[in-house]
């Protein structure tokens, strides 16, 4: 039950992620893009000090956001009661998964943000780590007893940006987009059916 409703609440939650984002490029962010797709400045030590200093504080807002949505993924399957060695296990856990992402630079899912339009540059990260951070908070906000999948929300956040991007900017064609985030859809299921496992034989370990 907590497996299926935690599935329908991950597709929503890529819907909503893809509806905002779709509306914020969409309606006015997609000029601050094309404002950066221009750009002469070649790297990331040419812009502004604000840039960067906004880009801190970005990443660190998102990653709080995100430790709260993913510790609450984890929970939701451990039992309501826990031990202090039920309690450091489960903190490892994340903590392990927080080194081994970023002994990967990042993971899979780099390899599917290297793909969007823009995306290398400092100011239009700092923007997607502000929009998926807003994402996350308001969702927290909800006090909702299933917690969201990031990287579903991730993704519908990307979704909509890539296609509110091609839509103003034209610098790829609905087609190839529309096809491009499939494949990104269905890379993501097969992660997600792996986390679903993960999840459920470490509640069966400390049930």
């Amino acid at each position: 039950m907590q497996t299926t409703a935690l599935v329908k609440t991950s597709a929503l939650g890529y819907l909503l992620a893809l509806v905002i984002s779709l509306l914020l490029y969409g309606l006015g962010l997609w000029l601050l893009e094309k404002r950066f797709s221009r750009s002469t400045e070649p790297s990331s030590t040419a812009l502004p000090e604000r840039w960067l200093i906004l880009q801190w504080f970005s990443t660190a807002w998102l990653w709080c956001q995100w430790m709260i949505q993913n510790a609450a993924s984890l929970y939701v399957y451990l039992p309501r009661q826990l031990s202090f060695e039920e309690l450091f296990l489960s903190i490892a856990v994340i903590c392990a998964a927080l080194a081994l992402i970023f002994a990967w630079g990042g993971g899979p899912i780099q390899t599917i943000i290297r793909r969007k339009i823009n995306i290398h540059d400092i100011r239009s990260a700092t923007l997607i780590d502000l929009v998926f951070g807003m994402i996350l908070f308001t969702r927290a906000l909800s006090m909702s007893m299933i917690p969201l999948s990031t990287t579903w929300v991730f993704l519908g956040l990307l979704a909509g940006r890539e296609l509110a991007l091609v839509a103003r900017l034209h610098q790829s064609s609905p087609g190839q987009a529309i096809k491009q985030l499939a494949k990104d859809l269905f890379k993501a299921s097969v992660g997600v059916g792996v986390s679903l496992a993960v999840a459920s034989s470490l509640q069966l370990v400390l049930m």
